[in-house]
């Protein structure tokens, strides 16, 4: 029941700030078009960039049906890209200083794929919280507990990682397997992100050891991984 509320939290948080600071404007003469500015938007946290797309493309679904549109195909065209990424209901494309989301002519292949499987864990303050351990593929007997200290920088959020994760570690951005070597050997790996991107990496090793990264300017003990048991 914690975890649902939790899962509640983070998504009506992430909704309230994208709605606030990335609004969508329709654009001049397309009413079927959706735009705002491209500083504004790349200025935003990752996470951020993400539900504003999910809000775009929402605002547009309104006069039509269909899927919406896939995590990971959104958070890639969150990035900073070439010219434009077709996200099956919708276009996301870059013009003349705008991001620019318009209904795409014709659905896409990414239909076949749209049960992606994630999680997401929002630390707001100081505390202890809990990850089901059945949620990160680790069996029902075995959770995570989280417990955050007042040093962090909050909100705090923790997902999967993603491949393209990267912290500063001795002055240079380095990817998870660049400090600890392939993703593929661990159990599971967590990305915790504040508003700065990636501020730890959080690896179980094939033999039950938690293993956390912090970004080097991140104080240490901003927050504690360890399991809980039945």
């Amino acid at each position: 029941m914690a975890f649902a509320e939790t899962q509640s939290l983070t998504a009506d948080f992430l909704v309230s700030e994208a709605e606030k600071r990335l609004p969508w404007q329709n654009s001049a003469g397309a009413a079927d078009s959706l735009r705002l500015s491209e500083g504004l938007f790349f200025d935003a946290p990752p996470i951020l960039r993400e539900e504003a797309i999910f809000l775009g493309a929402n605002i547009l679904a309104t006069q039509r049906s269909g899927p919406v549109p896939r995590r990971a195909v959104v958070r890639n065209a969150a990035k900073k890209p070439a010219v434009a990424h077709d996200l099956g209901p919708v276009r996301f494309d870059r013009q003349d200083g705008f991001i620019t989301l318009k209904p795409a002519s014709k659905a896409t292949s990414f239909a076949k794929s749209c049960n992606e499987r994630g999680f997401s864990l929002l630390i707001n303050e100081a505390g202890s919280y809990t990850l089901e351990g059945k949620v990160l593929g680790l069996g029902k007997n075995r959770d995570l507990r989280i417990k955050a200290d007042a040093p962090a920088q909050f909100p705090l959020v923790l997902r999967n990682h993603q491949q393209g994760d990267r912290i500063i570690r001795g002055r240079h951005r380095r990817r998870f397997s660049d400090i600890l070597g392939k993703v593929a050997n661990f159990l599971k790996v967590i990305t915790a992100c504040d508003a700065d991107g990636p501020a730890a990496f959080i690896g179980i090793t094939n033999d039950w050891k938690i293993i956390v990264i912090s970004r080097e300017e991140s104080k240490k003990g901003a927050f504690e991984v360890s399991f809980i048991e039945d």
